[in-house]
């Protein structure tokens, strides 16, 4: 990604500021928080799809979780969990070690928001819960739909984030 944080702080920006000059709506920097977390969901549910008919004829299978997990090293060293509060550590298991694993965390936590986290962050909105994600892992988000964007880019799902 070219520019890197400043050039990412300086669209945020722009954004935030609710200047034209961008159409907010297809740049997905610019995407609100939950419409931000709803693309990480819905990229898990591909995922899953994905691993639970590993004979169904697609032409994409494994692709897609190939580029995501190509890009592990940008997105968290070791295992993820180890950046989680201990209070809110998963219950099931999941793989620590893969992009997969944590899309599939966050999207279980959004949906199924745990006990204390709404407390814990101040409020229980997406913002607030996608922030601290965020904050963990700042590049999950963007290298996510760089690989959706390459490898689903004509599946109907993708459509509404194009």
């Amino acid at each position: 990604m070219k520019g890197g944080p400043k050039a990412i702080g300086l669209v945020s920006n722009i954004c935030a500021a609710g200047q034209n000059l961008l159409n907010e709506q297809k740049i997905p920097i610019c995407w609100s928080s939950t419409k931000r977390l709803e693309f990480l969901c819905r990229l898990s549910d591909r995922l899953l799809l994905k691993a639970k008919a590993p004979n169904q004829q697609d032409e994409l299978k494994g692709l897609l979780s190939e580029e995501l997990e190509s890009k592990k090293p940008l997105v968290f060293d070791g295992e993820w969990i180890d950046k989680i509060d201990p209070k809110f550590r998963p219950h099931r298991q999941y793989d620590y070690e893969s992009v997969r694993g944590l899309l599939r965390f966050v999207r279980n936590q959004w949906r199924h928001l745990p006990d204390g986290f709404e407390e814990f962050l101040g409020l229980g909105s997406g913002e607030h819960f996608y922030g601290y994600f965020d904050a963990r892992f700042p590049n999950l988000f963007m290298l996510s739909y760089g690989a959706a964007s390459q490898v689903c880019r004509e599946e109907r799902w993708f459509e509404e984030f194009r």
